[in-house]
């Protein structure tokens, strides 16, 4: 059973379905970002898909829901978890048994071909986004973009302080989640918060270079459904 609930209906062309409510607050607040300096990226409509159980039952009930004819891409962002290729095989089952077009490649959009949906599909994968080899999660890609100018300090006594818990007590089963929950636990401003909080309130370098694929793909996706109408 789903854990979370479907929304009441698509308002915007452009959706992007995320893996949990982490992920879809981080990628919330990053649009924020680039709203602040481009009005283009206000198409974009971000939804929980639920976790990776969940989506292939979301990706199945979404053209069910009121606004989505009008829907001209889909995006899907989830985790690499243990090894991209897998999760990549994994998302590309998912559009492919709810009906959508299956893209080859991660940050590609894909344009179909033929079936009832036509709308243009594709994926990232954190942290790596465009990349198709590799493990990690949406905490590996944070912790390289902490907008704290003291970050590095804190990183420091946070590795020392989880390979000391490790040394004691075995290995830890999350570590991506362990660092940076820990580095935010070490800050005054936001101790409290949890990874999409902490989004908002400025813990992360929405600038930074390792954004920028997902930058670019996000700006592809659209451009890619404009060229397949000047087309028709």
């Amino acid at each position: 059973m789903r854990k979370t609930a479907l929304p009441n209906k698509i308002t915007h062309p452009n959706i992007i379905v995320c893996e949990g409510i982490d992920a879809k607050n981080f990628m919330m607040y990053f649009l924020q970002a680039l709203i602040a300096s481009d009005a283009k990226y206000e198409t974009f409509e971000v939804v929980d898909g639920g976790g990776n159980d969940d989506l292939a039952l979301f990706m199945k009930s979404l053209p069910r829901l009121s606004g989505f004819s009008e829907t001209k891409t889909i995006t899907l962002i989830r985790d690499a978890e243990t090894n991209a290729a897998d999760a990549a095989k994994s998302v590309q089952s998912v559009f492919r048994n709810a009906g959508f077009a299956a893209p080859d490649s991660p940050c590609t959009p894909c344009i179909p071909k033929s079936g009832p949906m036509r709308q243009i599909t594709g994926y990232a994968l954190f942290p790596g986004i465009s990349e198709t080899s590799g493990k990690g999660a949406l905490e590996d890609l944070c912790l390289k973009i902490l907008a704290e100018e003291r970050r590095a300090g804190y990183l420091h006594i946070v590795e020392n302080a989880l390979a000391a818990t490790e040394r004691q007590f075995g290995k830890l089963k999350r570590p991506h989640k362990n660092t940076l929950n820990a580095y935010l636990s070490l800050t005054d401003k936001y101790v409290t918060m949890k990874l999409g909080e902490s989004a908002k309130a400025g813990a992360f370098n929405f600038n930074a270079v390792e954004l920028r694929p997902l930058i670019q793909f996000l700006e592809a996706m659209p451009a890619a459904a404009s060229r397949r109408n000047e087309g028709s």
